[in-house]
């Protein structure tokens, strides 16, 4: 008895989603690609600045930084992160 075509469609696809949902997650890192766009994201996680979706964890090569004068921002919570690309240098003036 020759199984209907619609099993062994249903069969393929089953197999091939489990494949893709085996597959090796996307690395956690800043993506230069969407960084140097002329277009800004439409998300903050297209950047791959966090490491975890509530942004609160920076991705490896993003660097905290803390000003030496801090502002006063009505007692807000703020935290800042520079990311320089492999290779790269920084300059800066004092």
């Amino acid at each position: 008895m020759r199984p209907p075509t619609f099993l062994l469609v249903a069969l393929a696809l089953f197999v091939m989603g489990a494949a893709v949902s085996r597959a090796a997650p996307k690395p956690i890192a800043p993506d230069l690609s969407v960084i140097l766009a002329e277009r800004s994201a439409d998300t903050l996680a297209a950047y791959g600045l966090f490491a975890d979706a509530g942004a609160t964890t920076p991705a490896p090569g993003v660097i905290p930084y803390e000003l030496a004068v801090p502002l006063f921002s009505d007692d807000a919570s703020k935290h800042r992160y520079v990311f320089v690309p492999s290779g790269a240098r920084v300059q800066f003036k004092t």
